[in-house]
């Protein structure tokens, strides 16, 4: 689908692609992510799932605050979740040039929304205490 809506929208603009890789990377989509009404109205995104490994977790929380959970059929995962979970932030976060900053109590990205809505759902390190 997402291979014929963008060639239908390349012929309409008479489009010459000059390198075919444009044109394969359109045909191997695999995943499309969508936009919905908050983006572009609040101009904030809040990741409601993660699917790793045939395994789907739902992600509690709202916005970009540090509040909520990652939970596995109904409950918080646990131990055994720990290695697909810790790889998957490892390259949310390798990935990504949003910042979540705190101001008067609201959290806010500086950076595209997108990339700030996959940075709210990985745990914050824990507080060091000399």
């Amino acid at each position: 689908m997402a291979l014929a809506l963008g060639v239908l929208r390349m012929s309409r603009r008479c489009a010459l692609v000059r390198k075919l890789p444009a044109v394969e990377t359109l045909g191997s989509t695999a995943v499309i992510c969508t936009d919905k009404t908050g983006t572009l109205t609040v101009g904030e995104m809040t990741v409601r799932a993660f699917h790793i490994a045939g395994q789907s977790y739902e992600v509690t929380g709202e916005g970009y605050a540090p509040d909520g959970e990652v939970r596995f059929e109904g409950k918080k995962a646990e131990g055994q979740h720990a290695a697909p979970l810790l790889e998957l932030a490892t390259i949310i976060l390798g990935c990504n040039n949003a910042h979540l900053v705190e101001e008067a109590g609201t959290w806010k990205v500086i950076g595209d929304p997108t990339e700030g809505a996959l940075l709210a759902p990985v745990p914050k390190p824990a507080a060091t205490v000399n």
